[in-house]
């Protein structure tokens, strides 16, 4: 990939992130905090201050990780990279990240983020966090979580290349009467192509076309997509947990672009995957009466079996 195209791209984006008011700055991780904490309750019974909670892939803008923790919740990230807090941390964050995921996060760092901490840490203060590095899809990670009550997961899952080894893993770890809060970036909905043009809030001022990702391609992201649908997410997701809610976070979105023209185009897509965009699927561990291969059996839990260990090694 072009080198000045990504920084180009890295400038527009956190210079959009910069520019929004402070006020406005955190709306979306405290709508989504929220939303941990009524889910939970509403579907094990339980307060989410007793339960221990699981940031997975809390990433390099691990704001909700962080505001978990200022709120006095049990709560642990797991990414397989180092997120850079402050300057101070920069050894750590290219030894363990490599050059260039470093080169983003410094630049990260300076456009947006070290204000966004500031302003951050004035509202909801926070001490240091756990956070185990490594790979998702690496038992070891999980030996290295423990039992986990909730699993909280914002536009992660769009970006593993082996998500059922990360649901197999995420089951394994779950307790009995836990919950998992899933919500990946659907590819098959206007926002799932990673453009900055069509993220949300959507900015036609690009060249690209709507769907260009399910039509033409013309659009790079600069990530890793497996370019699952919603369909896909459901079956990876069923085979270790009860999928018993799905809620789109934007229904609709980008209705107003679907032109009879453009629905022909994309026929073969239904309206559910084509108005799919951030999708939260609320999961619980599948018990032995509904194993992953179907058959009935005892009435212990089904949990999928640990891994032999890899060598990659948590921090």
């Amino acid at each position: 990939m072009n080198i000045f195209w990504e920084g180009a791209h890295l400038v527009r984006k956190y210079r959009r992130i910069a520019a929004l008011r402070d006020d406005l700055r955190f709306s979306r991780e405290l709508r989504d905090v929220a939303e941990y904490e009524e889910t939970f309750r509403h579907y094990t019974g339980r307060s989410i201050r007793g339960a221990r909670i699981l940031d997975l892939g809390c990433g390099n803008r691990p704001i909700r990780l962080l505001m978990m923790q200022a709120m006095g919740w049990d709560v642990v990230g797991l990414d397989v990279q180092v997120p850079l807090l402050s300057l101070s941390a920069l050894p750590e964050v290219v030894r363990r990240n490599g050059p260039l995921r470093a080169f983003k996060s410094l630049a990260r760092y300076f456009l947006s983020a070290r204000r966004e901490l500031a302003a951050l840490r004035a509202r909801h203060p926070w001490s240091a966090v756990p956070l185990v590095t490594a790979d998702i899809a690496d038992p070891l990670s999980w030996d290295a979580v423990g039992s986990i009550d909730l699993v909280v997961s914002e536009d992660v899952f769009e970006h593993l290349s082996d998500v059922e080894t990360a649901v197999e893993m995420m089951a394994s770890a779950l307790s009995v009467t836990g919950l998992a809060l899933i919500r990946p970036n659907i590819f098959t909905g206007i926002t799932g192509g990673h453009v900055l043009e069509w993220d949300y809030p959507l900015d036609r001022t690009g060249s690209l076309e709507p769907w260009d990702h399910l039509r033409r391609g013309r659009g790079r992201p600069n990530t890793y997509l497996n370019r699952l649908s919603r369909a896909d997410f459901r079956a990876a997701f069923a085979r270790w947990f009860d999928i018993v809610e799905e809620r789109v976070l934007f229904p609709e979105l980008g209705r107003e672009y679907m032109t009879p023209e453009l629905r022909e185009e994309v026929s073969h897509w239904s309206d559910e995957e084509l108005f799919s965009n951030r999708v939260l699927f609320v999961l619980r561990r599948k018990t032995a009466t509904t194993s992953p291969d179907g058959s009935a059996s005892g009435g212990e839990p089904a949990v999928p079996a640990r891994r032999s260990p890899t060598d990659c090694v948590p921090g």
